[in-house]
């Protein structure tokens, strides 16, 4: 509700020039998304825990992980070509496609996205726990 009434009104009103397409996430905000995420995914999974979120040119990687410490050293700068082809493809000179990528490694999930607010508010952390609760079951987890 809250995301709804600080953000949409101004969004309908300016569309591309909103905060919400404008505004990088920061840790604040990137502390409150990993709040409700794991309030979320922590009522059937409770050793999910946050990690805190990898800011790489234009993406941000939020980590969590179940159970004990979390490895995730292997995700340094040479990771960011990389992940800006996974999360963007340019299909045609006005067409871009950017998709959300749910990586996942022994005891790590991480969730990778471009760094703009609307992607890192509290009610897409409710819909990216929906999606991830899903994901977690068909895989058998």
């Amino acid at each position: 509700m809250e995301d709804v009434l600080t953000y949409m009104g101004e969004y309908i009103r300016l569309g591309q020039n909103s905060k919400l397409l404008k505004k990088e996430a920061t840790e604040d905000d990137m502390k409150a998304y990993s709040a409700i995420f794991c309030r979320m995914l922590g009522s059937i999974y409770e050793n999910l825990q946050t990690h805190k979120p990898i800011f790489i040119n234009g993406l941000i990687c939020q980590p969590f992980h179940f159970g004990g410490d979390s490895d995730i050293d292997w995700l340094k700068e040479d990771a960011e070509k990389a992940l800006h082809s996974l999360v963007y493809e340019q299909i045609h000179e006005q067409l871009r496609t950017v998709r959300i990528v749910r990586f996942y490694k022994d005891n790590v999930m991480l969730i990778i996205k471009p760094d703009r607010l609307r992607y890192w508010i509290r009610s897409t952390a409710i819909r990216d726990a929906d999606e991830t609760l899903a994901d977690l079951r068909k895989q058998g987890y």
